[in-house]
């Protein structure tokens, strides 16, 4: 076989569009060529996110699916994220290769995202994603407690006023800021305490990458969109935030305070069923 049929062909596009965009716009768009699917970067400015890290997470997004899609066709991959500045990645059908059971209910996910599984979401469930949302260099480590609630309340308040920041945070948000415009150090210490305490319920996990290249940010959001995938068998609502991760003052005491094994790129936010 030389080229995608007609019936593959829809199941990629479909598969592509059906990922969560984290910038203003759809910052992708697909060539399928022989047997190659090639997703490629399309530029474009935003006020708050002058390094194009959104755009980038964006389409590692785009390629999970892509990637979940070849491979429930039937056909074995090769990933290829080395190439031309506009070139995200190029997947290649290798050879025939039936999906994994896990491969399957990833793919057949992205279109039920809503649909969540009750009665579970626990510690097990936890690790669990931990270990299915890892892609090359790029994956899953918790991050929570006072220290992380202190760099979550701060990134709220530089952020004052951002609406994406704050559609994201709606989870956290009930005590994330303190109605005082100036705050005393005992206001904002009992802030950070009250969302400290929303955080033992509705935990938050960092997406970590080896480095810190073009490849990494864009493998950090394969590995966003993967665990967004599993989360809803495991019994979690996910909830990408990515706009506290515009502060460098962020990454830098997210890195510092905790043991990271890499550079945080993202978060992702759990919550539960009610």
């Amino acid at each position: 076989m030389t080229e995608w049929t007609v019936e593959e062909t829809a199941a990629i596009v479909r598969a592509a569009r059906g990922a969560p965009v984290l910038c203003h716009e759809q910052p992708w768009v697909l060539e399928l060529k022989g047997h190659d699917v090639e997703l490629r970067e399309v530029l474009g400015g935003e006020r708050y996110d002058t390094a194009g890290i959104d755009r980038l997470l964006s389409c590692g997004t785009a390629l999970a699916n892509v990637v979940l899609a070849v491979r429930a066709l039937g056909w074995d991959i090769a990933v290829d994220l080395d190439g031309r500045p506009d070139l995200i990645a190029r997947i290649t059908a290798v050879r025939s290769e039936p999906p994994s059971k896990r491969e399957l209910e990833l793919y057949r996910a992205i279109s039920a995202p809503d649909v969540v599984n009750r009665g579970h979401g626990g510690a097990e469930e936890l690790h669990r994603l931990m270990a299915i949302s890892h892609f090359r260099t790029a994956r899953l480590e918790p991050v929570g407690g006072v220290a992380f609630a202190a760099i979550l309340h701060d990134a709220s308040r530089q952020l004052d006023g951002d609406r994406r920041c704050a559609a994201e945070l709606v989870p956290w948000r009930r005590q994330l800021v303190p109605t005082q415009r100036t705050p005393g150090p005992m206001t904002r210490r009992q802030s950070i305490r009250g969302l400290a305490d929303r955080l033992a319920t509705r935990p938050m996990l960092a997406v970590v990458t080896d480095s810190d290249t073009r490849a990494d940010h864009v493998l950090a959001g394969a590995v966003l969109q993967i665990a967004m995938l599993a989360a809803p068998g495991l019994g979690f609502i996910p909830h990408p935030v990515v706009r506290p991760m515009h502060l460098p003052d962020t990454r830098r005491r997210l890195m510092n305070d905790f043991a990271l094994s890499g550079i945080p790129q993202a978060l992702l936010g759990l919550t539960r069923p009610s």
